[in-house]
């Protein structure tokens, strides 16, 4: 198990981080997240080329698959990033080595990718099963990744910074998607591959760049604290007390710590992440709908470009919040985005069939997600324990229901009361939401001032 200095909660010095040394940190996770973003912009660009992608396509089937091998895989790694050191470029540390390993072999498996289509062939075509298998491959990789970088994000000093450290990230994850048109424009699939390749190096930049030491690795394996977990060690074997020592200290000692470190206010903070994921999930099929007889392609094509200028404008808004107000009022004040939304959803159902009024409430709702994901990532980070810091925060993250759940409740919620009084109701919740989130963070920081 952790020591007790590791597993402590982060210092609340909010003068840490500032300065010229922030800077590195958010262009570091900028870098970080072209790394991550590179491999599944390329992955979704070449499996449209598959047979029948485009009717799996139209219905988001595609990006779901990505997200979903990406996230299993961020899964599963996390445990073994926290708990081991990486094979090779141990002196980096834990975290910062095992970044840097596996950036390396994202760029062994993405450079051929591109390079065995077939002459003639458009580019982009997938050449095979060898080439769909690297694909594969390189998804799963991006995704232990991508817990190495929650790891290297929850020990990062200043907790306030957090947001600016997720935006940062959840820029720089898009950079990739939004040169993939640009890239394909070029003659060959060599020089496609030299920017694929550029943008995943980008991660060894970021490691660069990052500023501080890696603190000593956590001591998990700890003989007594096993004993006292099984009761009848003694009978097993060597390797099997070894076995168990590696999977207590891995899986059992972060939800230990986590419930330790906070007691009752654990459980305060587990009712914020799931009723906060229900309540923000609106959907927003009904105003599509609604005006689907007013929109010209035109306007279908502006709205999509707004939406993604509100998407970004909204993780920079919440960056500058949780600066302000620290993580979790902030993520207070992403639910009150959220409560906007659904109140100019209600305004566009009660105006249709009205453009303007559609235009707005999407945007807002745009807006609201990209201020709620940055939100929810800085709220998480601030609430891990370093010396668990990728596998907590995965727990975490997956502690909100999961999104067939919320679906199946949005439609539930939505046969019963309609599409508006599903907003009513989500408004309710986020009431509740904001009025639990504000006090938790009230009893947050009285944890941590002195006595």
């Amino acid at each position: 198990m952790a020591e007790a200095s590791e597993s402590a909660p982060k210092p609340a010095d909010e003068t840490e981080g500032q300065g010229a040394a922030a800077w590195q940190r958010c262009f570091a996770f900028l870098c970080f997240g072209m790394a991550v973003g590179a491999p599944a912009a390329d992955s979704l660009n070449a499996l449209r080329f598959l047979p029948g992608s485009g009717a799996v396509e139209t219905m988001f089937g595609l990006p779901v698959f990505i997200l979903g091998t990406i996230g299993l895989a961020r899964i599963v790694t996390a445990p073994f990033v926290d708990a081991f050191d990486p094979p090779v470029l141990q002196r980096l540390g834990r975290r910062r080595g095992w970044t840097a390993l596996l950036t390396g072999l994202l760029l062994v498996l993405a450079a051929p990718i591109l390079l065995l289509a077939p002459p003639g062939a458009p580019i982009g075509t997938p050449a095979g099963p060898l080439d769909l298998a690297l694909m594969l491959a390189a998804m799963l990789v991006a995704g232990a990744l991508l817990a190495t970088i929650d790891g290297l994000r929850s020990t990062q000093p200043g907790r306030r910074g957090q947001g600016a450290l997720a935006a940062a990230q959840y820029l720089g994850t898009v950079v990739p998607a939004a040169f993939v048109p640009i890239i394909l424009r070029q003659p060959d699939s060599l020089t496609i591959s030299a920017f694929l390749c550029a943008f995943i190096a980008t991660g060894w930049l970021g490691l660069w760049l990052l500023p501080g030491r890696e603190a000593a690795a956590p001591k998990l394996l700890q003989q007594p604290d096993v004993a006292a977990f099984l009761g009848a060690a003694r009978n097993l074997s060597r390797g099997g007390k070894t076995a168990v020592a590696w999977l207590y200290g891995a899986f059992v000692c972060p939800i230990a710590d986590f419930f330790r470190r906070f007691g009752g206010l654990a459980w305060a903070i587990l009712a914020v992440l799931v009723l906060g994921d229900l309540a923000t999930h609106l959907d927003t099929r009904e105003l599509l709908q609604r005006n689907a007889t007013v929109l010209t392609p035109a306007m279908i094509s502006a709205i999509g470009v707004a939406r993604s200028v509100a998407q970004f404008a909204g993780a920079i808004l919440a960056a500058w919040v949780i600066w302000r107000v620290g993580p979790a009022r902030g993520l207070a004040a992403t639910f009150v985005l959220a409560g906007a939304a659904a109140l100019s959803g209600l305004g566009a159902i009660a105006m249709a069939p009205s453009a303007p009024w559609f235009v707005a409430a999407l945007a807002i709702g745009a807006l609201a997600q990209g201020a709620i994901l940055i939100g929810f990532v800085a709220f998480i980070a601030r609430v891990t324990a370093p010396a668990f810091a990728a596998w907590q925060f995965t727990l975490l993250w997956l502690a909100g229901l999961p999104n067939g759940v919320i679906v199946a409740l949005r439609n539930a919620i939505d046969a019963m009361v309609g599409f508006t009084g599903t907003l009513i109701v989500f408004l309710a919740l986020l009431a509740v939401s904001i009025a639990l989130t504000r006090w938790l963070a009230r009893r947050l920081e009285a944890q941590e001032s002195p006595e």
